[in-house]
């Protein structure tokens, strides 16, 4: 279900917007005119905690696909400094982006073999290989 096809309040959606900019709840619940109670309230229905986490996701998409992009500038980057010995001010930054670009990559992957590890565990009534060696080592 998308955030938009949700019932929240506009208290609701400016509470979640002060969350999900580092806001506390102590924070979050003027900025949505309640009290902290009703807030924790809030954040314990599942309507609003979804909404929350999906939102996050969706910023988390939006990040990942703006790191991906820049690595190609960033390569650019290292190129010309290599072949030129300037722009030295440039390459820890270039680095920056890289390194990240590469653990997003890396994190991708690992959510990958997890979905799979999932399937074949469904596949092999419950049990994954993972499991199957770490009982044989045991």
């Amino acid at each position: 279900m998308s955030v938009h096809d949700r019932n929240l309040t506009p208290g609701q959606l400016h509470a979640l917007g002060v969350l999900l900019t580092g806001g506390t709840a102590e924070e979050a619940a003027p900025a949505a005119r309640v009290t902290l109670r009703t807030l924790r309230r809030w954040q314990a229905q599942a309507e609003f905690s979804d909404a929350l986490r999906e939102f996050a996701r969706s910023g988390f998409r939006d990040a990942r696909r703006q790191l991906l992009a820049a690595q190609a500038e960033a390569v650019q980057v290292l190129w010309q400094a290599l072949r030129t010995g300037s722009q030295a001010e440039k390459i820890p930054a270039a680095r920056t982006i890289l390194e990240l670009g590469l653990k997003v990559a890396e994190d991708d992957y690992e959510e990958r073999l997890k979905r799979l590890e999932r399937l074949e565990a469904t596949w092999s009534g419950g049990t994954t290989r993972r499991d199957s060696q770490h009982l044989k080592s045991a």
